[in-house]
Protein backbone atom coordinates (compact mmCIF):
# COMPACT_ATOMS: atom_id res chain seq x y z
CA UNK A 1 0.00 0.00 0.00
CA UNK A 2 1.24 3.47 -0.88
CA UNK A 3 1.80 5.54 2.21
CA UNK A 4 0.44 9.48 1.50
CA UNK A 5 1.01 11.78 3.77
CA UNK A 6 -1.34 14.46 5.64
CA UNK A 7 -0.24 17.64 7.24
CA UNK A 8 -2.46 18.23 10.39
CA UNK A 9 -2.90 21.63 12.37
CA UNK A 10 -4.46 21.55 15.74
CA UNK A 11 -3.79 24.06 18.58
CA UNK A 12 -5.13 21.30 21.16
CA UNK A 13 -2.96 18.04 21.39
CA UNK A 14 -2.09 15.67 24.48
CA UNK A 15 -0.87 16.13 26.95
CA UNK A 16 -3.36 18.96 27.21
CA UNK A 17 -6.63 17.65 27.83
CA UNK A 18 -9.87 18.27 25.78
CA UNK A 19 -12.35 17.07 23.02
CA UNK A 20 -10.22 18.76 20.55
CA UNK A 21 -7.11 17.17 21.56
CA UNK A 22 -8.00 13.70 21.75
CA UNK A 23 -10.17 13.96 18.69
CA UNK A 24 -6.86 15.48 16.33
CA UNK A 25 -4.89 12.50 18.54
CA UNK A 26 -7.24 9.67 17.69
CA UNK A 27 -7.02 10.46 13.98
CA UNK A 28 -3.30 11.02 13.75
CA UNK A 29 -2.31 7.61 15.35
CA UNK A 30 -4.56 5.35 13.87
CA UNK A 31 -4.43 7.44 10.32
CA UNK A 32 -1.73 5.06 9.54
CA UNK A 33 -3.43 1.60 9.59
CA UNK A 34 -5.54 3.11 6.64
CA UNK A 35 -2.79 4.78 4.38
CA UNK A 36 -1.85 7.84 5.52
CA UNK A 37 1.12 9.37 7.71
CA UNK A 38 0.46 12.32 9.97
CA UNK A 39 2.95 15.18 11.14
CA UNK A 40 1.06 17.36 13.43
CA UNK A 41 2.03 21.04 14.22
CA UNK A 42 0.44 21.98 17.23
CA UNK A 43 0.99 24.38 20.61
CA UNK A 44 3.40 23.43 23.47
CA UNK A 45 5.22 25.31 25.22
CA UNK A 46 8.52 25.27 23.38
CA UNK A 47 9.25 24.55 19.45
CA UNK A 48 9.82 20.93 19.94
CA UNK A 49 8.79 17.11 19.19
CA UNK A 50 5.94 15.63 21.66
CA UNK A 51 6.12 12.05 22.40
CA UNK A 52 2.29 12.52 24.01
CA UNK A 53 0.54 8.59 23.92
CA UNK A 54 1.75 5.98 26.47
CA UNK A 55 1.38 3.40 24.17
CA UNK A 56 2.79 4.77 21.01
CA UNK A 57 1.46 3.41 17.71
CA UNK A 58 4.00 2.37 14.99
CA UNK A 59 4.65 4.07 13.08
CA UNK A 60 3.91 7.15 15.07
CA UNK A 61 2.73 10.59 13.85
CA UNK A 62 5.63 13.41 14.11
CA UNK A 63 4.45 15.97 16.46
CA UNK A 64 5.61 19.60 16.64
CA UNK A 65 4.72 21.47 19.71
CA UNK A 66 4.62 25.23 18.57
CA UNK A 67 5.34 28.16 21.18
CA UNK A 68 2.58 30.22 22.90
CA UNK A 69 2.64 32.80 24.68
CA UNK A 70 1.08 30.57 27.20
CA UNK A 71 0.78 27.10 28.04
CA UNK A 72 -2.35 25.73 26.44
CA UNK A 73 -3.19 24.10 29.44
CA UNK A 74 -3.64 26.79 31.37
CA UNK A 75 -6.48 27.77 29.43
CA UNK A 76 -8.41 24.93 31.11
CA UNK A 77 -9.05 27.36 34.14
CA UNK A 78 -11.32 26.00 36.96
CA UNK A 79 -14.58 26.61 36.32
CA UNK A 80 -16.52 28.84 39.06
CA UNK A 81 -19.87 29.08 37.64
CA UNK A 82 -21.03 32.22 36.08
CA UNK A 83 -18.95 34.45 37.91
CA UNK A 84 -16.07 32.24 37.22
CA UNK A 85 -14.40 33.53 34.13
CA UNK A 86 -11.71 36.00 33.42
CA UNK A 87 -12.87 39.93 32.20
CA UNK A 88 -9.29 40.28 30.76
CA UNK A 89 -10.07 36.71 28.59
CA UNK A 90 -13.20 37.58 27.99
CA UNK A 91 -12.24 41.10 26.49
CA UNK A 92 -9.66 39.24 24.08
CA UNK A 93 -11.85 36.71 23.17
CA UNK A 94 -14.99 39.25 22.30
CA UNK A 95 -13.24 41.88 21.18
CA UNK A 96 -9.49 40.55 19.21
CA UNK A 97 -10.06 39.40 15.54
CA UNK A 98 -10.06 36.28 15.10
CA UNK A 99 -8.49 35.29 18.51
CA UNK A 100 -5.86 35.94 20.87
CA UNK A 101 -3.31 33.06 18.84
CA UNK A 102 -1.72 35.25 17.22
CA UNK A 103 2.08 34.84 18.22
CA UNK A 104 1.12 31.04 17.57
CA UNK A 105 -0.77 31.22 14.45
CA UNK A 106 2.53 33.23 13.08
CA UNK A 107 5.24 30.86 14.43
CA UNK A 108 2.96 27.41 13.48
CA UNK A 109 2.73 28.70 9.82
CA UNK A 110 6.36 28.91 9.50
CA UNK A 111 7.14 25.64 10.99
CA UNK A 112 4.57 23.98 9.07
CA UNK A 113 5.76 25.44 5.95
CA UNK A 114 9.54 23.95 6.78
CA UNK A 115 7.81 20.53 7.40
CA UNK A 116 5.81 20.70 4.30
CA UNK A 117 9.17 21.64 2.73
CA UNK A 118 10.94 18.50 3.94
CA UNK A 119 8.59 16.45 3.52
CA UNK A 120 6.13 16.93 1.01
CA UNK A 121 2.26 16.20 2.06
CA UNK A 122 -0.49 15.12 0.04
CA UNK A 123 -3.46 16.96 1.69
CA UNK A 124 -3.78 19.51 4.95
CA UNK A 125 -6.23 18.84 7.44
CA UNK A 126 -7.01 21.80 9.94
CA UNK A 127 -9.58 21.50 13.20
CA UNK A 128 -12.04 23.97 14.28
CA UNK A 129 -11.95 26.11 17.10
CA UNK A 130 -9.70 28.33 17.03
CA UNK A 131 -9.86 30.34 14.03
CA UNK A 132 -6.16 30.92 13.91
CA UNK A 133 -5.74 26.75 13.37
CA UNK A 134 -7.87 26.86 9.93
CA UNK A 135 -5.97 30.58 9.11
CA UNK A 136 -2.61 28.20 9.44
CA UNK A 137 -4.21 25.34 7.61
CA UNK A 138 -5.55 27.62 4.53
CA UNK A 139 -2.53 29.30 3.98
CA UNK A 140 -0.61 25.94 3.90
CA UNK A 141 -2.86 24.80 1.41
CA UNK A 142 -2.23 27.80 -0.96
CA UNK A 143 1.61 27.36 -0.34
CA UNK A 144 1.44 23.42 -0.58
CA UNK A 145 -1.03 23.83 -3.73
CA UNK A 146 -2.50 20.57 -1.70
CA UNK A 147 -6.61 20.34 -1.17
CA UNK A 148 -7.66 21.71 2.26
CA UNK A 149 -9.56 19.31 4.47
CA UNK A 150 -11.57 21.82 7.20
CA UNK A 151 -12.47 19.97 10.43
CA UNK A 152 -15.21 21.74 12.53
CA UNK A 153 -15.94 20.58 16.14
CA UNK A 154 -18.22 23.71 16.41
CA UNK A 155 -20.36 25.77 14.44
CA UNK A 156 -17.57 29.06 14.14
CA UNK A 157 -20.12 31.36 15.63
CA UNK A 158 -22.24 31.16 19.09
CA UNK A 159 -20.57 29.74 21.85
CA UNK A 160 -18.37 27.14 20.58
CA UNK A 161 -16.60 29.08 18.12
CA UNK A 162 -16.31 32.80 18.09
CA UNK A 163 -18.49 35.47 19.65
CA UNK A 164 -17.40 38.59 19.09
CA UNK A 165 -19.52 41.34 20.71
CA UNK A 166 -18.79 43.78 18.09
CA UNK A 167 -20.52 44.26 14.94
CA UNK A 168 -17.42 44.97 12.65
CA UNK A 169 -15.67 41.77 14.39
CA UNK A 170 -18.54 39.81 14.07
CA UNK A 171 -18.70 40.73 10.02
CA UNK A 172 -15.32 39.91 9.89
CA UNK A 173 -15.84 36.63 11.50
CA UNK A 174 -18.61 35.46 8.86
CA UNK A 175 -16.41 36.66 6.28
CA UNK A 176 -12.98 34.64 7.37
CA UNK A 177 -15.41 31.76 7.56
CA UNK A 178 -16.70 31.75 4.35
CA UNK A 179 -13.42 32.58 2.51
CA UNK A 180 -11.89 29.38 4.26
CA UNK A 181 -14.92 26.96 4.22
CA UNK A 182 -15.26 27.95 0.25
CA UNK A 183 -11.33 26.78 -0.06
CA UNK A 184 -11.76 23.70 1.49
CA UNK A 185 -11.79 20.77 -0.57
CA UNK A 186 -13.61 19.13 2.05
CA UNK A 187 -15.25 19.67 5.22
CA UNK A 188 -15.92 17.35 8.11
CA UNK A 189 -18.44 17.87 10.56
CA UNK A 190 -19.14 16.16 14.08
CA UNK A 191 -23.00 15.96 13.42
CA UNK A 192 -25.73 16.36 11.13
CA UNK A 193 -26.64 19.48 12.44
CA UNK A 194 -23.63 21.20 12.15
CA UNK A 195 -23.42 19.74 7.96
CA UNK A 196 -27.44 20.90 7.36
CA UNK A 197 -26.40 24.25 8.86
CA UNK A 198 -23.32 25.02 6.48
CA UNK A 199 -25.24 23.73 3.59
CA UNK A 200 -28.81 26.49 4.69
CA UNK A 201 -26.62 29.35 6.08
CA UNK A 202 -23.47 29.37 3.90
CA UNK A 203 -24.68 27.53 0.93
CA UNK A 204 -22.14 25.03 0.87
CA UNK A 205 -22.41 21.64 -1.19
CA UNK A 206 -23.25 19.17 0.75
CA UNK A 207 -21.48 16.43 -1.59
CA UNK A 208 -17.90 18.06 -0.04
CA UNK A 209 -19.23 17.87 3.84
CA UNK A 210 -18.80 14.79 5.95
CA UNK A 211 -20.31 14.08 9.24
CA UNK A 212 -17.45 11.91 11.53
CA UNK A 213 -18.40 12.60 15.09
CA UNK A 214 -16.33 11.92 17.95
CA UNK A 215 -15.44 9.13 20.02
CA UNK A 216 -13.19 6.77 22.41
CA UNK A 217 -9.73 5.10 21.70
CA UNK A 218 -9.07 1.50 22.03
CA UNK A 219 -5.45 2.22 23.56
CA UNK A 220 -6.69 5.14 25.74
CA UNK A 221 -9.80 3.12 26.57
CA UNK A 222 -8.39 -0.56 27.47
CA UNK A 223 -9.12 -2.40 30.15
CA UNK A 224 -7.89 -1.60 33.89
CA UNK A 225 -7.96 -2.86 37.13
CA UNK A 226 -10.60 -1.01 39.01
CA UNK A 227 -10.61 -1.30 43.27
CA UNK A 228 -14.38 -0.10 44.49
CA UNK A 229 -14.15 3.00 46.45
CA UNK A 230 -14.45 2.05 50.06
CA UNK A 231 -17.54 3.25 50.91
CA UNK A 232 -17.94 2.78 54.50
CA UNK A 233 -17.74 6.30 54.92
CA UNK A 234 -20.60 7.53 53.26
CA UNK A 235 -22.47 3.76 52.71
CA UNK A 236 -23.82 5.38 49.38
CA UNK A 237 -22.63 5.03 45.73
CA UNK A 238 -20.36 7.26 44.06
CA UNK A 239 -21.89 9.37 41.06
CA UNK A 240 -18.61 10.79 38.97
CA UNK A 241 -18.64 13.89 36.51
CA UNK A 242 -15.83 12.90 34.74
CA UNK A 243 -14.36 15.80 32.53
CA UNK A 244 -14.27 19.64 31.61
CA UNK A 245 -16.99 21.81 32.85
CA UNK A 246 -18.47 24.51 31.26
CA UNK A 247 -21.00 27.20 31.63
CA UNK A 248 -23.01 25.69 28.32
CA UNK A 249 -23.92 22.08 29.98
CA UNK A 250 -25.47 24.24 33.19
CA UNK A 251 -23.84 22.57 36.26
CA UNK A 252 -25.36 25.52 38.57
CA UNK A 253 -28.87 23.82 37.73
CA UNK A 254 -27.48 20.87 38.88
CA UNK A 255 -26.39 22.57 42.18
CA UNK A 256 -29.67 24.19 42.67
CA UNK A 257 -31.64 20.71 42.05
CA UNK A 258 -29.60 18.99 44.60
CA UNK A 259 -29.72 21.48 47.24
CA UNK A 260 -33.60 21.38 46.90
CA UNK A 261 -33.80 18.10 47.03
CA UNK A 262 -31.49 17.50 49.88
CA UNK A 263 -33.69 20.26 51.83
CA UNK A 264 -36.63 18.00 51.15
CA UNK A 265 -35.05 14.51 51.72
CA UNK A 266 -32.31 14.78 54.08
CA UNK A 267 -29.90 12.38 53.27
CA UNK A 268 -29.43 11.32 49.38
CA UNK A 269 -28.79 8.07 48.32
CA UNK A 270 -25.61 9.12 46.18
CA UNK A 271 -22.87 11.21 46.50
CA UNK A 272 -21.44 13.62 43.27
CA UNK A 273 -17.95 13.64 42.44
CA UNK A 274 -16.56 16.30 39.95
CA UNK A 275 -13.55 14.71 38.40
CA UNK A 276 -11.86 17.78 36.27
CA UNK A 277 -11.35 21.42 36.91
CA UNK A 278 -14.35 22.37 39.33
CA UNK A 279 -13.49 25.07 41.63
CA UNK A 280 -13.01 24.25 44.80
CA UNK A 281 -14.24 27.23 46.10
CA UNK A 282 -17.28 27.60 43.99
CA UNK A 283 -18.14 24.19 45.42
CA UNK A 284 -16.82 24.95 48.88
CA UNK A 285 -19.76 28.40 48.52
CA UNK A 286 -22.48 25.57 47.34
CA UNK A 287 -24.11 24.20 50.78
CA UNK A 288 -23.06 20.94 49.68
CA UNK A 289 -20.37 20.08 50.99
CA UNK A 290 -21.82 16.86 52.85
CA UNK A 291 -22.45 15.54 49.11
CA UNK A 292 -19.93 16.72 46.86
CA UNK A 293 -16.02 15.61 46.40
CA UNK A 294 -13.73 16.74 43.47
CA UNK A 295 -10.50 16.03 42.23
CA UNK A 296 -7.92 18.82 40.25
CA UNK A 297 -7.85 18.45 36.19
CA UNK A 298 -6.37 15.36 35.54
CA UNK A 299 -4.25 13.66 32.31
CA UNK A 300 -6.63 11.18 30.37
CA UNK A 301 -5.24 7.60 31.68
CA UNK A 302 -6.24 9.13 35.18
CA UNK A 303 -9.73 10.17 33.54
CA UNK A 304 -10.15 6.77 32.51
CA UNK A 305 -9.28 5.66 35.56
CA UNK A 306 -12.01 7.33 37.55
CA UNK A 307 -14.29 6.61 34.65
CA UNK A 308 -13.95 3.05 35.57
CA UNK A 309 -13.93 3.27 38.96
CA UNK A 310 -17.39 5.07 39.13
CA UNK A 311 -20.54 3.69 40.55
CA UNK A 312 -22.18 5.27 38.00
CA UNK A 313 -21.53 8.46 35.31
CA UNK A 314 -23.27 11.16 35.47
CA UNK A 315 -23.80 13.65 32.03
CA UNK A 316 -24.99 17.22 32.08
CA UNK A 317 -26.70 17.89 28.47
CA UNK A 318 -27.03 21.73 28.19
CA UNK A 319 -28.74 23.32 25.19
CA UNK A 320 -25.98 23.65 23.08
CA UNK A 321 -24.69 20.19 22.71
CA UNK A 322 -28.10 18.72 22.50
CA UNK A 323 -28.81 20.90 19.04
CA UNK A 324 -25.35 21.01 17.71
CA UNK A 325 -23.36 17.37 18.77
CA UNK A 326 -22.74 15.04 21.75
CA UNK A 327 -20.69 15.40 24.41
CA UNK A 328 -17.11 14.12 24.05
CA UNK A 329 -16.76 11.78 27.21
CA UNK A 330 -20.26 10.11 25.74
CA UNK A 331 -18.64 7.37 23.98
CA UNK A 332 -16.07 6.52 26.89
CA UNK A 333 -18.61 6.77 29.32
CA UNK A 334 -20.41 4.30 27.26
CA UNK A 335 -17.30 1.84 26.99
CA UNK A 336 -16.85 1.86 30.91
CA UNK A 337 -19.71 0.00 31.09
CA UNK A 338 -21.11 2.04 34.09
CA UNK A 339 -24.70 3.19 34.70
CA UNK A 340 -25.38 6.52 33.07
CA UNK A 341 -27.33 9.58 34.19
CA UNK A 342 -28.00 12.10 31.61
CA UNK A 343 -29.85 15.27 32.84
CA UNK A 344 -30.61 17.31 30.05
CA UNK A 345 -32.13 20.89 29.86
CA UNK A 346 -33.65 20.30 26.12
CA UNK A 347 -36.06 17.25 25.68
CA UNK A 348 -34.78 14.52 23.46
CA UNK A 349 -31.16 15.52 23.25
CA UNK A 350 -28.63 14.27 20.93
CA UNK A 351 -27.25 12.58 23.76
CA UNK A 352 -30.05 11.18 25.13
CA UNK A 353 -31.43 9.61 21.58
CA UNK A 354 -27.57 7.60 21.91
CA UNK A 355 -27.93 6.51 24.91
CA UNK A 356 -31.52 5.10 24.52
CA UNK A 357 -30.02 3.13 21.48
CA UNK A 358 -26.92 2.08 22.73
CA UNK A 359 -27.18 1.30 26.03
CA UNK A 360 -31.17 1.64 27.40
CA UNK A 361 -31.01 -0.92 30.08
CA UNK A 362 -28.09 1.04 32.43
CA UNK A 363 -29.13 5.09 31.62
CA UNK A 364 -31.70 7.41 33.21
CA UNK A 365 -32.69 10.48 31.46
CA UNK A 366 -34.01 13.25 33.16
CA UNK A 367 -34.48 17.31 32.81
CA UNK A 368 -32.24 19.29 34.49
CA UNK A 369 -33.96 22.05 36.28
CA UNK A 370 -33.74 23.79 39.09
CA UNK A 371 -37.68 22.44 40.10
CA UNK A 372 -37.16 18.83 39.58
CA UNK A 373 -36.88 16.29 42.58
CA UNK A 374 -34.25 14.36 41.58
CA UNK A 375 -34.67 11.91 44.56
CA UNK A 376 -36.31 8.99 42.59
CA UNK A 377 -33.68 9.65 40.07
CA UNK A 378 -30.97 8.90 42.18
CA UNK A 379 -32.24 6.77 43.83
CA UNK A 380 -32.65 4.95 40.64
CA UNK A 381 -29.24 4.80 39.75
CA UNK A 382 -28.01 3.89 42.77
CA UNK A 383 -30.12 1.17 42.27
CA UNK A 384 -28.52 0.40 38.94
CA UNK A 385 -25.19 0.28 39.93
CA UNK A 386 -25.10 -1.91 42.85
CA UNK A 387 -27.40 -4.23 40.31
CA UNK A 388 -24.07 -3.70 37.18
CA UNK A 389 -20.39 -6.00 37.48
CA UNK A 390 -17.70 -3.87 37.24
CA UNK A 391 -14.92 -4.15 34.82
CA UNK A 392 -17.07 -5.07 32.58
CA UNK A 393 -15.89 -2.50 29.51
CA UNK A 394 -18.79 -2.88 26.84
CA UNK A 395 -17.66 -3.10 23.07
CA UNK A 396 -20.90 -3.62 21.65
CA UNK A 397 -20.86 -3.49 17.65
CA UNK A 398 -22.71 0.02 17.96
CA UNK A 399 -20.24 1.30 20.01
CA UNK A 400 -17.03 -0.01 17.63
CA UNK A 401 -18.80 2.31 14.91
CA UNK A 402 -17.18 5.31 17.03
CA UNK A 403 -13.63 3.93 17.72
CA UNK A 404 -11.10 6.28 16.57
CA UNK A 405 -9.62 3.63 14.55
CA UNK A 406 -12.99 3.38 12.63
CA UNK A 407 -13.19 7.17 12.47
CA UNK A 408 -9.84 7.26 11.04
CA UNK A 409 -10.62 4.76 8.37
CA UNK A 410 -13.59 7.34 7.60
CA UNK A 411 -10.98 10.14 7.06
CA UNK A 412 -9.15 8.38 4.97
CA UNK A 413 -11.48 7.24 2.75
CA UNK A 414 -12.37 11.43 2.44
CA UNK A 415 -8.59 12.17 1.41
CA UNK A 416 -8.31 8.80 -0.85
CA UNK A 417 -11.57 10.88 -2.38
CA UNK A 418 -9.92 14.04 -2.50
CA UNK A 419 -6.37 11.89 -4.14
CA UNK A 420 -8.75 10.60 -7.27
CA UNK A 421 -10.95 13.38 -7.43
Amino acid sequence: MTTRRVLMISYWYPPTPGAGSLRTAGFAENLPEHGWHADVVTASDTDAAIDSASERPDPAPRIVGVRDMASPSRLFRPYAGDSGGSRGRDLLRWTVFPDRFLVWRLRATRIARRLAHDAPCDAIWATFPPASAAIVGESLARWTRRPLVLDLRDPWPGIGGHTAQLKPLRRRHAELERRILRQAAAIITVSDAMRDDLRWRLGIDPAIVHVIPNGWDQRRCGPIKVTPRAAAAHDVPVLAHVGTLTQRNRPDLLLESLRRTRDLHGRLPVRIRFVGNASPQWLGESGLADLIEHTALTSPARAWAETCSADALLLLVGDYVARWGHNAKLFEYLRAGRPILCLETTPDSNDARLLRRLAPDRCVVERLAADRDLFATLTDVASRAARTPRATLSDSPELREFERGALAGRLARVLNALMHG
